[in-house]
């Protein structure tokens, strides 16, 4: 079993390993902001195993999108330069 935890269980999928190792996705929803706990419980020849680990999932509401313009395409060695810097908060559509 494959459970993905937050604040509160938001998913939990029953899966039939048939070799060694598998492959599962986890859907990531705003919900799973800050941090999202997968955990994994295995039985196999009569042994229970157990892992979990602790995805960081960004906060999207504190999400800047930057971008810098030089006033000139190519700077020599140690000339000084000048940026335009534009900054967006993520919750204002641009």
């Amino acid at each position: 079993m494959v459970t993905a935890e937050g604040e509160t269980v938001q998913s939990r999928r029953l899966i039939h390993a048939t070799g060694e190792s598998f492959a599962f996705d986890v859907p990531i929803t705003q919900q799973s902001q800050p941090n999202l706990m997968v955990n994994a419980v295995i039985v196999h020849d009569n042994q229970l195993m157990t892992a979990q680990k602790s995805l960081k999932v960004p906060l999207v509401e504190r999400t800047l999108t930057i971008s810098a313009t030089a006033n000139k395409s190519q700077y020599l060695p140690g000339e000084k330069g000048s940026f335009d810097v534009f900054a967006v908060d993520s919750r204002v559509s641009q």
